[in-house]
């Protein structure tokens, strides 16, 4: 096609690289849009008829939205993909050798004495770092195999998606506010322990930050389909056993699905910022480290 069979061309793209306005010529033609590219020097421009003008606009437009965070940056996974892989072996590894120190359940010990899920103590004492000291006590090696194994691996996914440090702050974080969730709607008592609250606010995190959900034009995708896909993992997973913690599983995909909706509206440009994953890594370990101090301290041993 020559320039002249366009009527009243008009210059929609410019760019000195020939590979990108390859790209928006595809596009174009996929819309069955007469067009034409030519070299104007060292730069290759995107004519279009001025009836198709808008059209051609729209269409471009929707493409770069489609595609706008992709594809990822290169240089993310090989700064960071080291992290990816280590945080997740040291959560697990730091799961393992609680257990090995704390043992099976057992009320005379004291880290399930200082540590577990009570809600009598935490509502009347007002104990409420059990909400977080709890998910890393488990009841039996059963217990924690299953929370390493699948725990693990989520954990892993959610690293790759929102970057090491806010992963582990977000596990724990929805977790935490998942226990108080539940202790709130057991007036009467009830004991817990356990990282299956993390893993089930992961999996629902993970659901709604899925890239189907970014697609804020469907409500199906965005919304339903997540929703549908945690509460059949929660039917399989969380809601049978001898010792299952049903509401604990349920808040804690609850508050995933609330903190994975609010997160995907967010920039992702910060994945990749050491600053910003490592402060949320150091706030993460920091609470952490202090909320079992004071938990012994308020349970001395002996």
């Amino acid at each position: 096609m020559l320039l002249d069979e366009l009527q009243d061309p008009e210059v929609i793209v410019e760019d000195q690289r020939e590979s990108v306005v390859d790209v928006y010529s595809l596009v174009l033609s996929s819309s069955d849009i007469p067009h034409q590219v030519l070299l104007e020097g060292t730069v290759y421009s995107l004519y279009v008829s001025k009836n198709d003008l808008l059209k051609a606009q729209w269409q471009i437009k929707s493409y770069e939205q489609e595609n706008r965070d992709w594809p990822p940056p290169e240089n993310v996974l090989s700064e960071t993909g080291l992290e990816f892989r280590v945080l997740p072996l040291f959560l697990v590894a730091a799961l393992i050798l609680i257990y090995c120190a704390s043992g099976p359940w057992n009320s005379q010990s004291n880290w399930f004495t200082a540590g577990a899920g009570n809600a009598i103590l935490m509502h009347e004492n007002n104990e409420w770092f059990r909400a977080l000291t709890a998910l890393f006590l488990h009841a039996d090696s059963v217990h924690l195999t299953g929370n390493v194994i699948v725990g693990g691996t989520v954990f892993y996914f959610l690293c790759l998606n929102a970057g090491s440090g806010l992963a582990l702050f977000l596990s724990l974080f929805a977790a935490f506010l998942a226990n108080v969730a539940n202790v709130f709607s057991h007036p009467g008592g009830h004991n817990f322990v356990g990282f299956s609250t993390s893993v089930f606010a992961i999996i629902g995190i993970l659901s709604t930050m899925h890239p189907e959900a970014n697609k804020q034009n469907s409500i199906k995708r965005g919304i339903v389909v997540p929703l549908l896909a945690g509460l059949g993992l929660l039917a399989i997973l969380g809601s049978s056993g001898e010792r299952t913690d049903f509401g604990g599983h349920f808040y804690g995909l609850l508050f995933g699905f609330a903190t994975g909706f609010i997160l995907r509206k967010r920039e992702s440009g910060l994945k990749s910022s050491i600053r910003f994953q490592s402060f949320f890594l150091i706030l993460s370990l920091s609470s952490t480290l202090f909320l079992w101090m004071l938990a012994f301290h308020s349970y001395p041993s002996g």
